[in-house]
């Protein structure tokens, strides 16, 4: 498949300080990467202190194309960060063809040279003294073999040379890729009119280093269902079938799958698991059935998996590792992963290297009764270093698989064999699996996964168990907190016909949890709501509890925020329009504004918005109107809903309304018009609450700093400072420390944003010093 046919650029962000991979490994493993030198301590320290402001900011941050920023002028100097699979590689890769298959010559020649070099062949070139990567190009065995006085004066020149780096993180040990990043820090000095472009793992890659020398972190972003993966499929599919006919029926075949199966979608965003899928879908349809769409997946990798090579010096067990053994080794793996060391450890997508060997050499004398066990392991261990296949190297001797999905899907596999096939687990030590993880969410797609392999007898024992326990921290009327889990369960069982007795009881605790005296259960409501699209309208028994269910609304009273969760509920269960437009008509505001939320998730019609729009201006609910503004704002954001929201963020009585308006115009439409529109309520805003959040939506349009400084309050009475008063010295000096502006910067950063903002913030925006309303 030729890359340039193919290719899609994703999108990026920014990582400024966040990096939610880390944090999210097991600690054991965060200890593994500090004791080895690939983690800094007090990176790790200042992430997990600052771990919810950094995340905002991040998300707050607009996605931008990626070649863009490879390209911004701005940036000169970057790091794309990205998981296995994410592209990286492939990014690179297109830039230096997108130079080379430039036809107009001339062209070609004002565009920058791309020299793409990879790291981990560069770490091996044995040069004993002046290692750097023009001599690299000049006398190493790669395909370039430039000339190193030509490259030099090349490098010199501004614009004229971009350096692509693949790979810092395939430089596997520690102090060879702290040389690796040394000798990027040298060139960087020694050429700073040349673009540099370095990819890498977030795992193992240390910012600091390379934040001193000017890079910036950018994080790869899944592709998009809007744009993005229906040009990949349209771009994949014309490169690969000749007669155009076939290619579009079967693009909307795939098409159609990533639009009706939400397993599908999860992993069409990851571009390595998307080609993976179009593969498949080139010779079949894509399985429904999510066990078998993974089985199928996991084959395609484990094809790829060269098991031939890695055993050259082990031809008569190279013989022996095929499919069915592979799948084997990896169902033990993927097991022990979840499980850690014992039935209770923490579940987590990395093995060590040593324990990785030890379950390779586990199989091969227990099944295979290969002698030279030990050998082989560290020999398959050692390919993997090399190249990434299912299983991926992580640094600090580490290994994943390179989505977490098939870590799932290799479990259930491994309990399933236990129970179906090898009878070594019975029924009740299988409904004990599920007693024991039925809350662990890293549990939950392992536990389906199981339902959707086995029989539904089985599967019923199950949901039934899961629907009946009750948490014992709580009181009787407490959320059953296994009943989502049994509705997921439901959903995966291979023909829901045979659960018709177990539906209704299942449906009937779901209904229960819509309950105004189970004030408490909105994350239960929330998670019923997830579980029930995964199950539908093909609820089990659900035709004699049809009337039970539209009725179920009477029960719901004015002061439960059950009522806002409840359409989306029903609209799973019998998603049928009439239903939730009569509840957008009706007298109950929490009701209306749930109906309201899920007919436009649902309907995203000229009906709705029509509705939508009659809501946000007649409405006589106040949080009607705004979920009618944030509805119309995330689905239909054109100038008619610009319009409508400038009017309500100055027309409204109400001040949360006016405050909704102006969010969303700020989120939406972040340019001159709204920015005058911000200074103008924060001026004249009869709430103080409003000014201030026009204020912040504004500051935050500035700087880190004006968002920090401008969105709390030190005395902790509001979380929005009112514009009208002047800033206090300790709050813009606390402010400047959380986003590090050091002392000696703090007066520069106070009058940049006070020119943005209009007024003198150490003044506030009235000559009176008086308060605020």
């Amino acid at each position: 498949m030729r890359l340039w046919g193919v290719f899609v650029p994703q999108s990026v962000r920014e990582c400024l300080s966040y990096r939610p991979q880390l944090l999210e490994l097991p600690k054991e493993h965060q200890r593994r990467l500090l004791e080895r030198g690939e983690l800094d301590p007090i990176e790790l320290a200042e992430l997990e202190r600052l771990h919810d402001e950094h995340r905002r900011a991040y998300f707050e941050q607009p996605l931008r194309p990626v070649l863009e920023v490879c390209a911004d002028p701005r940036v000169p100097r970057l790091v794309l960060l990205g998981d296995p699979g994410s592209g990286k590689s492939s990014l690179l890769r297109y830039l230096a063809l997108d130079w080379a298959l430039t036809e107009n010559v001339n062209a070609r020649y004002t565009q920058p040279l791309p020299l793409l070099i990879e790291l981990r062949d560069y770490n091996r070139w044995p040069c004993p003294s002046g290692k750097g990567f023009p001599r690299y190009l000049h006398e190493a065995s790669t395909w370039h073999r430039l000339n190193q006085h030509t490259l030099d004066w090349l490098l010199k020149q501004p614009g004229r040379v971009v350096l692509l780096l693949d790979g810092l993180d395939e430089v596997f040990d520690p102090v060879e890729r702290e040389q690796v990043v040394n000798d990027i820090h040298r060139f960087s000095n020694d050429y700073p009119e040349t673009r540099i472009l370095v990819t890498s793992r977030v795992v193992g890659y240390r910012a600091e280093r390379l934040r001193d020398a000017g890079f910036r972190d950018y994080m790869l972003q899944d592709l998009d269902d809007k744009v993005q993966i229906p040009a990949f499929l349209e771009r994949w599919h014309q490169v690969t079938f000749a007669d155009p006919n076939e290619a579009a029926s079967k693009r909307e075949r795939l098409a159609k799958a990533i639009r009706e199966s939400r397993s599908i979608a999860q992993l069409a965003g990851n571009p390595l698991l998307l080609t993976l899928m179009a593969i498949i879908n080139r010779y079949q349809e894509l399985p429904r059935d999510r066990v078998m769409l993974y089985e199928k997946a996991a084959e395609v990798l484990l094809q790829q998996w060269d098991t031939e090579r890695g055993l050259q010096d082990f031809p008569d067990l190279s013989r022996e590792i095929d499919l069915r053994a592979k799948t084997a080794i990896l169902r033990r793996v993927a097991t022990r992963m979840q499980t850690g060391d014992g039935d209770e450890g923490q579940a987590a997508n990395v093995i060590e290297g040593e324990a990785l060997i030890d379950l390779i050499e586990g199989y091969l004398c227990d099944e295979l009764r290969f002698s030279q066990a030990r050998a082989a392991a560290q020999a398959l261990v050692r390919q993997l270093r090399e190249r990434n296949f299912i299983l991926c190297f992580l640094g600090a001797d580490s290994y994943a698989f390179v989505h977490r999905t098939f870590l799932e899907y290799f479990c259930a596999a491994d309990l399933v064999q236990r129970f179906h096939k090898e009878k070594t687990l019975t029924i009740d030590q299988l409904i004990e699996v599920f007693d024991r993880h039925a809350r662990n969410d890293d549990w939950r797609e392992v536990l389906r996964l199981i339902c959707g392999q086995i029989d539904e007898a089985f599967v019923g024992r199950i949901v039934e168990r899961l629907a009946a326990k009750v948490d014992p921290g709580r009181d009787e009327t407490a959320a059953l907190h296994g009943l989502p889990l049994a509705v997921y369960c439901l959903a995966e069982a291979r023909n829901p016909a045979r659960l018709e007795q177990i539906g209704p009881r299942v449906l009937e605790k779901a209904l229960d949890c819509f309950d105004p005296r189970r004030s408490d259960s909105h994350e239960v409501q929330n998670a019923l709501v997830q579980a029930a699209m995964a199950v539908g309208d093909r609820w089990p028994g659900l035709d004699g509890m049809r009337q039970s269910v539209l009725t179920h609304h009477r029960r719901i009273s004015i002061s439960s925020n059950a009522g806002i969760r409840w359409p989306a509920f029903l609209a799973k269960v019998l998603p049928e329009r009439e239903h939730i437009r009569r509840l957008a008509d009706g007298g109950q505001w929490t009701l209306r504004s749930g109906a309201l939320i899920t007919l436009a998730k649902s309907w995203p019609d000229v009906e709705t918005r029509r509705l939508l729009a009659e809501h946000a201006v007649q409405d006589e609910e106040g949080w009607t109107r705004a979920a009618a503004l944030r509805a119309l704002a995330q689905g239909w954001p054109d100038a008619e809903t610009r319009r409508l929201l400038a009017d309500r963020a100055v027309q409204d009585e109400a001040g949360k309304i006016r405050r909704t308006a102006l969010e969303a115009l700020a989120r939406g439409w972040p340019d001159a018009e709204t920015r005058r529109l911000l200074v103008e309520r924060a001026v004249q805003d009869e709430d103080g609450e409003t000014r201030g959040v026009a204020a912040w939506l504004h500051a935050k349009q500035h700087s880190r700093f004006g968002a920090t400084l401008l969105g709390g309050d030190l005395d902790g009475v509001g979380p929005f400072l009112d514009p009208r008063s002047p800033i206090p010295r300790d709050h813009i000096e606390e402010a400047a420390d959380k986003v590090g502006l050091s002392s000696a910067e703090i007066d520069a950063a106070v009058a940049s944003l006070s020119a943005h903002m209009g007024w003198d913030i150490l003044r506030g925006n009235r000559p009176s010093p008086c308060g605020s309303d």
